[in-house]
């Protein structure tokens, strides 16, 4: 909920701006926090999370898609989408 509120804080700063046009110019916000064991991604706008693991055999790394890139042109994804994956 918190990464929700500052999101949402942020846009309602760059209303009062109005050099700034934020609704045709899009934003992007990424938030990842690691609380004990959990990795909590949260993201808004044409942004996607990765994380490097070690491959099975060892021998390199591997990214792991951790979030999704909301895209205004995906049927069914609203401008104001916003996603929490955990791991």
């Amino acid at each position: 909920q918190s990464c929700l509120k500052t999101f949402s804080l942020i846009d309602l700063d760059l209303k009062i701006h109005p050099s700034i046009d934020s609704y045709c110019s899009g934003c992007t916000a990424l938030t990842a926090v690691l609380q004990g064991d959990h990795l909590v991604v949260a993201n808004a706008g044409d942004s996607r999370a990765v994380i490097a693991t070690t491959s099975d055999d060892g021998s390199g790394l591997v990214p792991v898609q951790l979030s999704v890139d909301f895209k205004p042109n995906i049927p069914g994804i609203s401008l104001k989408a916003f996603s929490i994956f955990y791991i």
